[in-house]
Formats: structure tokens, C-alpha cells, sequence
């Protein structure tokens, strides 16, 4: 609700919270403001007679959720497909513990049919959440690697960026990478395999 009623919330939080400069507030990044009729929070709800089951699905975005109809589940961005991943590398989240927790609920679930945002609808996408799960485990090991060195992020970017072939040529874009980086390096902090230091006013990160 917060996000829909103010959309300026999202170029603010990839900006760092700092007032984001006007290539991050272009109608991609900054929606027009909508009222929220219902909040949904996690309890099923009903709606002109139909019956909808509120799905967790943190991870790719601020309390991420999906709706389940009949035995269908759409599921937002949980999962992309294989084109998608290949072309971006570095998908969009903003927590890669909770987005892994998803995936794994996601690759045990059985409903009768998946609805995601960014793939083809099917009755079985355990291949393809496979595949998402195995592109956030590369790139966790890819930045494991290039911490060998000790590095800022703008420099763990720049390597995975090399590395896959992504050449960014905006600031939204650079942003749209910046911020799953950073939730790489959270979670890999939160789980003791790489720590961080400060040197003449410059954080660096390393193993």
C-alpha cells in the first residue's frame, strides 16, 4: 500500500534513500500515484464472491506476495524465465535469503498451474526454478571470488558485469544491478563467508 500510494518510495530506496535524481523518477522507476482500496497483509480474502489465498513470496521486492485462485498461483517476480536471466545476469532483489526460500517453497508446491510475471504459465516450473536458483548461486560465487581482493561495491559490480557481458549504459540500470549486489553481500555477511573493513574512508568488502 505504502509503495502504490507513494511510488516515489522505490527511486528513493534505490537512490540509498537519498532524493533520487531525475533519470531514477522517469515513468519506468516512478509510477503515478494510485488510492489503495484493500490492504492485503497475509490472510486470505474474498473478492466479489471469489476466494483468494495470499501467498508469501519475499525476496525480489518489499514484501512480495502471490495470489492463489482455484489452484492457480500467480506468482509476481518470483521466477524469470531462462531468456531474461541469460540477458540481465544479475536479477533484480532485494533480499537473496528470502529469495532462495522462496524458490525452494516454490520447487516443492504443488498447484495445478504457475502464473509468473516475467515467464510462460505451465503445470510444472521446477526446471526452471531450478535455474534460478542455480543463477543466484553462481553469482554468490562469482562475488566470493572476486573477493579475494578486497574491493568496494562499485568494483564487485563492475567484475560480475565483465564477467557476464552485461555492459550497463544508464544510471537506471546501474542501480537495477547495484542494489541485488548489495543484497548478495548482506546475505553473505549474515552468513560469516565474507567480512568488511574501513580504510581511509572507503569500505571493503573481502572474504
Amino acid at each position: 500500500m505504502a509503495i502504490i500510494e507513494n511510488p516515489i518510495l522505490e527511486p528513493l530506496y534505490l537512490f540509498s534513500g537519498a532524493n533520487p535524481p531525475s533519470t531514477l523518477t522517469e515513468k519506468f522507476f516512478l509510477s503515478k500515484p494510485s488510492c489503495v482500496d484493500m490492504v492485503i497483509s497475509e490472510k486470505d480474502f474474498k473478492l466479489n464472491e471469489v476466494e483468494f489465498k495470499v501467498i508469501p513470496l519475499a525476496g525480489h521486492s518489499p514484501n512480495q506476495i502471490g495470489l492463489e485462485i482455484d489452484g492457480v498461483l500467480f506468482l509476481a517476480d518470483a521466477i524469470f524465465s531462462r531468456e531474461i536471466i541469460d540477458k540481465y545476469r544479475v536479477i533484480f532483489a532485494i533480499d537473496i535469503d528470502k529469495c532462495k526460500d522462496t524458490l525452494n517453497w516454490l520447487r516443492e508446491s504443488k498447484y495445478k498451474f504457475y502464473v509468473p510475471t516475467h515467464a510462460q504459465p505451465g503445470d510444472n516450473l521446477k526446471e526452471l526454478i531450478e535455474f534460478n536458483l542455480n543463477a543466484i548461486k553462481e553469482n554468490e560465487n562469482l562475488i566470493l571470488d572476486i573477493l579475494k581482493e578486497e574491493k568496494e561495491v562499485s568494483g564487485i559490480l563492475k567484475e560480475l558485469c565483465d564477467h557476464h557481458g552485461v555492459n550497463i549504459t544508464g544510471m537506471g540500470e546501474y542501480y537495477l544491478v547495484n542494489t541485488p549486489i548489495m543484497a548478495y553481500l548482506s546475505s553473505l555477511l549474515s552468513r560469516g563467508l565474507i567480512s568488511y573493513k574501513i580504510i581511509s574512508n572507503r569500505l571493503l568488502w573481502k572474504l
